[in-house]
C-alpha cells in the first residue's frame, strides 16, 4: 500500500478532541474535580453526602436484604417495588464492602463518569474547549436528575452505554446485537419505564435486521427471566407498583396530562431525562464512519 493510499485511512483515525484520546482523560479529570467539589460542599454544609428522602427506601431494603435475607422495607412483608438494577448495586455494595453513604455516592460518581465518557464518544465534538463545556453541562444535568441516592445515576450510565453501542458498526452483527440487547436490558432494569424508548432505539438505530433481531431477543429473554424470578418470589411478574397502576386496565393518565398543559411548571426529573434523551437520540441519526460490513 502506498502512502497516498494509506492517507484516507489515517484520516479516519478517531481524533475525538483535536488532541487524540488524551482529551477524554482531561474531561474525566474535570468531571472528578466537579464531583469532589460538590461532595466537599455537602460535607461542609450538612456533614455528609446529600440523599433525597426516597433514597432511604432503597437503602433500608438493601440493609434488610443483607441482614434478614428479605427484600422488605419493614423487615416482615416482601416487596419488589423498586428498580432492580440499583437495588442490586446497593446489595452488592453492602455485602462486599460496607453500608457507607460516602461509598454509595462514589458509586454514583463512577456511573456518571462512565455515562460522560460514553456520551463524549457518541458526540465526537471537536476541540478541547467544546468538550470541556459539554462536560460541565453534563455534570450540571446529572446534579438535577441524579447523584441523590436514587436509580438515575445507574440509569444514565446504562442508557449512554446503550446509545454508544448502537452507534458502533461491526462486521459481526450477531455479537454486536447481543451487546446492544444486554445494554438495552440493563437500561430497562435501571428504570423499568425506560422500555418505552430503549426498545424503539434498538429498532431504529441497529444497523441490520440480524442485529435488531438478536438485540430484541436478548432483551426479551433477560426480561422474561426477571419476570419469572419476580413471580417465583413475590407472586407478581412485575413490581407491585406497576401491578397497582395497571388495575382496571388501560387508563388515561390525567395527572400527567394536567402537567403537560403547563410544561414550564414541570419540576420533576422527567424533564431532565427527556433533555438527556433528545440530544443522544439525535446523535444516533449521524452516519457511522464504517457501517457497511453488516447485513
Amino acid at each position: 500500500m502506498t502512502a497516498k493510499q494509506a492517507s484516507p485511512q489515517a484520516e479516519q483515525t478517531p481524533d475525538l478532541f483535536g488532541i487524540k484520546n488524551s482529551g477524554i482523560f482531561i474531561c474525566i479529570l474535570v468531571f472528578v474535580a466537579l464531583c469532589s467539589r460538590q461532595l466537599l460542599l455537602q460535607y461542609l454544609q450538612q456533614g455528609g453526602p446529600f440523599f433525597v428522602d426516597d433514597a432511604y427506601y432503597y437503602l433500608l431494603i438493601a440493609r434488610n436484604w443483607l441482614t434478614k435475607g428479605l427484600s422488605s422495607f419493614d423487615g416482615v412483608r416482601l416487596t419488589n417495588g423498586y428498580h432492580p438494577l440499583w437495588m442490586g448495586v446497593l446489595v452488592l455494595q453492602y455485602k462486599l464492602f460496607s453500608q457507607s453513604l460516602l461509598l454509595t455516592r462514589c458509586l454514583e460518581y463512577l456511573f456518571g463518569g462512565i455515562a460522560l465518557a460514553a456520551s463524549l464518544l457518541v458526540f465526537r465534538l471537536r476541540g478541547l474547549l467544546t468538550n470541556l463545556l459539554f462536560t460541565i453541562g453534563f455534570f450540571l444535568l446529572l446534579t438535577r436528575i441524579a447523584l441523590n441516592g436514587m436509580e438515575t445515576s445507574v440509569f444514565a450510565c446504562c442508557f449512554c452505554l446503550l446509545v454508544y453501542s448502537l452507534t458502533r458498526s461491526s462486521d459481526r452483527p450477531v455479537w454486536q446485537g447481543a451487546l446492544d440487547g444486554i445494554f438495552a436490558a440493563l437500561t430497562i432494569a435501571s428504570r423499568l419505564d425506560a422500555a418505552v424508548f430503549a426498545i424503539p432505539y434498538v429498532l431504529l438505530a441497529a444497523h441490520s435486521r440480524v442485529r435488531k433481531t438478536t438485540a430484541l431477543a436478548i432483551t426479551a429473554i433477560l426480561g422474561l427471566i426477571y419476570m419469572a424470578i419476580n413471580h417465583h418470589y413475590f407472586g407478581l411478574a412485575m413490581p407491585v407498583s406497576g401491578e397497582v397502576k395497571s388495575l382496571g386496565g388501560m387508563q388515561l393518565n390525567r395527572p400527567l396530562l394536567n402537567i403537560l398543559e403547563h410544561p414550564w411548571q414541570i419540576q420533576t426529573a422527567l424533564l431532565y431525562l427527556i433533555v438527556l434523551a433528545i440530544p443522544l437520540g439525535i446523535a444516533l441519526c449521524r452516519e457511522p464512519p464504517q457501517r457497511c460490513n453488516e447485513r
